[in-house]
């Protein structure tokens, strides 16, 4: 889903340091994989091997001849960003007034007072 509409994808914690998991993960097309001191050397190789025999994606029928992964063509790129900045402002729709990206104006609306008086 994530990959469909152009999201970057990460994990962070215990499944990304066991090797069977973490080589699902590449083999799946993940971004990024933070894993524990104790194993990076050894989840880092693993990576690397799966890239290099242009394993990466390869469960989502991606492949991936390089650490970057694949180019997209041009008309592919483009109709993924429009789908997700179809979901970006269906998102926004559905916030209504209820988003505040932080404008100027707006800065000190949601804000209390830090004190009581003068410092």
């Amino acid at each position: 889903v994530c990959k469909a509409h152009n999201v970057k994808t990460s994990i962070c914690g215990q499944a990304g340091s066991r090797e069977d998991m973490a080589r699902k993960l590449v083999r799946l097309g993940i971004d990024s994989i933070s894993v524990n001191a104790d194993v990076a050397r050894k989840i880092s190789e693993m990576v690397a091997s799966i890239e290099k025999a242009g394993e990466r994606g390869v469960e989502l029928g991606q492949g991936s001849s390089t650490s970057a992964g694949q180019q997209e063509s041009g008309a592919e790129s483009a109709n993924q960003n429009e789908e997700s900045e179809d979901i970006e402002e269906r998102v926004l729709k559905e916030l209504d007034e209820d988003y505040s990206p932080g404008l100027p104006e707006d800065k000190n609306k949601d804000v209390p007072p830090l004190s009581s008086g003068p410092v």
